[in-house]
């Protein structure tokens, strides 16, 4: 039996690179859909070392001081690429915008 597409379509998501025609399989997770998106994007970023997690309350002096830390361990990148954190507690969702070098920051546990 199929569903009527209103019952699936808020729950598929697909990876796509804006520089090319790329378009990731589709997934019915929204972590493995940024993380097709990074694979392509970004070869190589999974073997980034894993840095500790970014302070949560994210004010400017506590943020300039995570992003030191995290470039000291990892090293220069190119704008737009991403960060693997090391969490703890429930959530892993992969956050937007929130690597040192604009990209996104990815819970270390969604790659195992």
């Amino acid at each position: 039996m199929s569903l009527p597409v209103s019952a699936w379509a808020d729950k598929i998501c697909r990876g796509a690179c804006c520089g090319c025609e790329w378009e990731g399989p589709i997934r019915t997770r929204r972590e493995h859909a940024v993380l097709d998106a990074l694979d392509h994007t970004c070869p190589g970023w999974r073997a980034d070392p894993a840095v500790p997690a970014a302070p949560s309350d994210d004010k400017r002096p506590a943020r300039a001081r995570w992003v030191a830390k995290a470039t000291a361990c990892i090293g220069d990148r190119p704008d737009g690429w991403p960060v693997r954190t090391l969490r703890t507690g429930n959530g892993y969702a992969a956050v937007a915008r929130r690597s040192p070098w604009g990209d996104f920051d990815v819970d270390d546990r969604t790659l195992r």
